[in-house]
């Protein structure tokens, strides 16, 4: 019995620890984290998170012509702020609000991504 309870005890102190509860962008459905500057390639790595911090994808960004024109971001017009990400795995587009503060593992959230349409459907 006393076995168990060390176990047990273990098991909660290691998950208490770990952040595996982390959760972000409240009541949207995804985060996205802008990573550094790759110089040798010239690209920025984007991640896009779910809310509970799960990596879901990586893309890479050409920082000519910049993220603005790219096959999964727009911006907001008039500015270098992401508006809206359409995914290209699911069809989806989602509309994009700048986040600061919160972190995902070693990432910084920079946009909370909440549901706008399905795209490529016709509206």
């Amino acid at each position: 019995m006393q076995f168990r309870a060390y176990i047990v005890s273990a098991a909660l102190a290691v998950l208490g620890g770990s952040n595996v509860a982390s959760a972000v962008c409240s009541g949207n459905q995804l985060a996205i984290a802008v990573g550094a500057d790759d110089t040798t390639s010239a690209t920025t790595s984007y991640t896009i998170f779910d809310t509970s911090c799960n990596s879901l994808a990586t893309y890479s960004v050409a920082d000519t012509p910049g993220l603005c024109d790219s096959q999964y971001f727009y911006c907001t017009t008039g500015t270098k702020q992401i508006g809206e990400y359409n995914d290209p795995t699911t069809g989806w587009s989602y509309t994009c609000t700048v986040d600061s503060g919160e972190v995902c593992g070693s990432s910084t959230v920079s946009y909370c991504v909440g549901l706008l349409f399905e795209f490529g459907m016709g509206l």
